[in-house]
């Protein structure tokens, strides 16, 4: 997200900023608008009613807390609570399928440099 800083002494900023703050507000009307289901498997999944009614999911329950919460390990809280996609401790880990070739190659970045950018990922 950029910031933008306008002095609104320039009647041309002035409109422009107020265009821009009806945008920011305009977004979050959107996403208030966002409702909840929980499917009967248990899997919370965030759906958004747009205008023409057509529903589309945002989480992927694929992946739903199949890794740790990096956050949760390291801090012992979460921002995201129960609506973290991660699983906070071993007990709300699932189990998933993975590709056959998944992590069946050392990591490159990480045998050359000591580090990789995905972490234990």
């Amino acid at each position: 997200m950029h910031v933008v800083c306008l002095s609104v002494q320039n009647p041309e900023a002035l409109r422009l900023k107020q265009c821009l703050l009806e945008m920011v507000a305009s977004k979050r009307r959107r996403l208030s608008s966002c409702s909840t289901d929980k499917p009967s498997s248990g899997v919370s999944i965030r759906r958004q009613n747009d205008v023409t009614g057509a529903v589309r999911p945002v989480v992927n329950a694929a992946r739903y807390k199949t890794e740790l919460c990096r956050s949760y390990s390291e801090n012992g809280y979460c921002r995201y609570a129960d609506k973290c996609q991660f699983a906070h401790g071993p007990g709300e880990l699932r189990a998933t399928s993975r590709h056959p070739r998944y992590k069946t190659e050392l990591c490159k970045a990480y045998h050359t440099t000591g580090f990789c950018a995905y972490g234990a990922r």
